[in-house]
């Protein structure tokens, strides 16, 4: 299992590869069990993962970043958050 600084580590690694420019500041972490119900979709999760939030780079934005982390290392940013 990673632990949260391997993840957070993960994520920035993840931002840094997408884009340019200085990384954003870290919002928080949260580590979602198979079996948990999201607060948002309200779904029954299908596997364990790690989301990682991060402020947009732009002050006068409130939008979020968020990538996801999953035990095995991989990531990924979902498309759904780029409005």
């Amino acid at each position: 299992m990673l632990t949260e600084v391997q993840v957070i580590d993960l994520a920035k690694k993840t931002l840094s590869d997408f884009g340019s420019g200085p990384l954003p500041k870290l919002k928080g972490t949260h580590f979602t069990k198979k079996g948990d119900i999201a607060p948002y979709t309200k779904r029954v999760e299908k596997e364990d993962y790690w989301s990682v939030w991060f402020y947009s780079v732009n002050p006068d934005s409130d939008d979020i970043i968020t990538v996801i982390v999953y035990p095995d290392g991989n990531t990924e940013i979902p498309y759904s958050w780029f409005g």
